[in-house]
């Protein structure tokens, strides 16, 4: 997965012990296709890489998995696995078919990524409560749609 953020708004050091928590790094992966890792652009990204992995050993009291890799070439995922969760949701993606005119645009949208998140059970209520009306759904829809909400 590929992370676009806006540093004033969150640190790479924070997005990295989301990845941490995000996962067992005790673990082998069992497939390389599904295996949990880091690859880094620069110096900077694997010194806070590594630096996260030795406390990560630390707190685990064990050997930690997890690659720390260099990027090369970055391949953007199969269409199905595009916002696993959300296209679960026949309602929502029937409006986001209308609100974007190709695929693309539809991973690339933000509301997209957000409502992945809280479909897959991330995110608060209170944060769903206070952005919802910004997706480009009414607020009908998306609680017809979301049953958690």
């Amino acid at each position: 997965m590929q992370v676009d953020f806006d540093p004033s708004q969150i640190s790479y050091e924070e997005i990295v012990g989301m990845v941490w928590q995000g996962h067992n790094p005790t673990r082998p992966a069992w497939s390389k296709q599904y295996m949990s890792a880091f690859w880094y652009e620069n110096e900077a990204q694997r010194e806070v890489i590594e630096a996260t992995k030795e406390r990560q050993a630390q707190q685990y009291g064990s050997e930690i998995q997890t690659p720390v890799l260099q990027l090369e070439t970055f391949y953007i995922a199969e269409d199905y696995h595009q916002k696993y969760s959300l296209q679960k949701y026949r309602g929502l993606m029937k409006k986001f078919n209308g609100m974007y005119p190709t695929f693309k645009d539809f991973i690339d949208s933000t509301a997209a990524a957000r409502l992945n998140g809280f479909v897959s059970g991330q995110g608060a209520e209170a944060l769903f409560e206070a952005e919802g009306h910004l997706y480009g759904f009414s607020e009908d829809e998306l609680k017809a749609s979301l049953r958690r909400y």
